[in-house]
């Protein structure tokens, strides 16, 4: 088993934070416990369940992919404008409700809000997403979709959500289109986006859309009640 430092959330959680992923390893909950001394909160990423006392608040993650389509143009989706970054905040976060981050009742200072607040920032400036689409309704933003991109040439959704005054309007499926047609263009080998296989609406929604399930993979927190900072 090896573990990984994570810089990056370590810095803005303002304590050690570790992953440790387990393909087709067992789980050695001994040797765990003597790695994870120096974190205060350890992700462990496996593609099997684990039965663990130790671990808490797992749930599945599902990636699906499709192959992308070249769709005609979704004329009211527009690329996201800097003026509504407070609005899409909001947006975003609506796309967490499932997320470990907000269930998780260890995390006590706003972690989850600040979290995706960062992150639909980042997407909008270009940081970790290169597109943030939505629909504007009398200049009020109404939905979220972004898209990144890996090394490998596949395109993945970020963060998804209709914000809930305008759900049932075929909003989402918009977006879905757009970032679909938005795949093809770049000449994207797939479009991916995962959830969590607790929420089961946005599986029948991607599945709805074209989407298959390409994996599975199983995330639990494991926070070291014993940690103090050095």
């Amino acid at each position: 088993m090896k573990l990984t430092k994570l810089e990056w959330d370590s810095g803005f959680f303002g304590y050690p934070v570790g992953s440790l992923i387990l393909e087709k390893e067992p789980f050695d909950e001994h040797q765990f416990i003597q790695m994870t001394q120096e974190f205060r909160l350890v992700y462990v990423n496996s593609s099997d369940p684990i039965e663990s006392s130790w671990l808490c608040y797992g749930d599945s993650k599902i990636l699906f992919a499709k192959e992308p389509t070249d769709r005609l143009a979704e004329v009211d989706v527009v690329e996201a404008p800097i003026l509504s970054l407070l609005q899409m905040k909001d947006i975003g976060q609506q796309s967490g409700l499932y997320s470990r981050f907000r269930l998780d009742p260890h995390f006590k200072n706003n972690e989850f809000e600040r979290l995706y607040e960062v992150w639909v920032e980042r997407s909008m400036k270009k940081e970790i997403a290169y597109s943030t689409l939505t629909i504007l309704e009398e200049d009020q933003p109404t939905g979220i979709v972004t898209l990144s991109e890996d090394k490998e040439g596949n395109s993945s959704i970020g963060l998804f959500a209709v914000s809930e005054g305008f759900r049932g309007k075929g909003i989402g499926g918009k977006l879905l289109r757009a970032a679909d047609r938005m795949s093809f263009s770049k000449g994207n080998s797939s479009l991916r986006v995962a959830t969590q296989g607790k929420n089961q609406a946005a599986r029948a929604v991607y599945e709805h859309f074209g989407f298959r399930k390409h994996s599975q993979s199983y995330i639990y927190n494991y926070w070291n009640e014993g940690f103090t900072i050095q």
